[in-house]
C-alpha cells in the first residue's frame, strides 16, 4: 500500500502531486509505502520534530531481514523539512533518528525531539 500527499486547490478543482526534495536534491513526487512486509516495515508520519511549529515528513524502513535472535533490527530514516517551496531532506534531522531510533516511541503514534 502507498500514500500519496497532494496540494488541493478546492476553488480551481486542481490536484497536484507535492514535491518533496530527496536526499540527492532531486525533485519528486511526494509518496509513502507502508506495511512492506513482515520483516521490513515502511512507516510514515508528520509530525513537528524540532517544535518549530512546521510538521516534518518522517519517512521510516525498519529492516530485520539480516536481524539474528539477540540483534536490533537496522532502520533507515528519512527526515523532510518544509523550506518554504518544498520538503527537503533534512540530514541533520534524520541522522538524529536513525542513531538514535529509541527517540522513536514503540507503537509509532509520535516523535518527540530536540535536536
Amino acid at each position: 500500500m502507498a500514500y500519496g500527499i497532494f496540494k488541493i486547490d478546492w476553488g480551481g478543482n486542481k490536484i497536484d502531486w507535492l514535491k518533496i526534495k530527496n536526499k540527492e536534491g532531486e525533485l519528486e513526487n511526494t509518496y509513502f509505502v507502508a506495511g512492506c512486509t513482515g520483516m521490513a516495515p515502511c512507516i510514515f508520519d508528520i509530525k513537528d520534530l524540532d517544535s518549530d511549529g512546521i510538521d516534518e515528513l518522517i519517512d521510516e524502513i525498519v529492516d530485520c531481514s539480516e536481524t539474528r535472535i539477540g540483534e536490533s533490527c537496522k532502520f533507515k530514516i528519512s527526515v523532510y523539512k518544509w523550506d518554504g517551496s518544498f520538503f527537503t531532506y533534512d540530514d541533520k534531522l534524520s541522522k538524529i533518528l536513525e542513531d538514535n531510533p529509541g527517540l522513536l516511541e514503540i507503537n509509532r503514534e509520535y516523535i518527540n525531539i530536540t535536536p
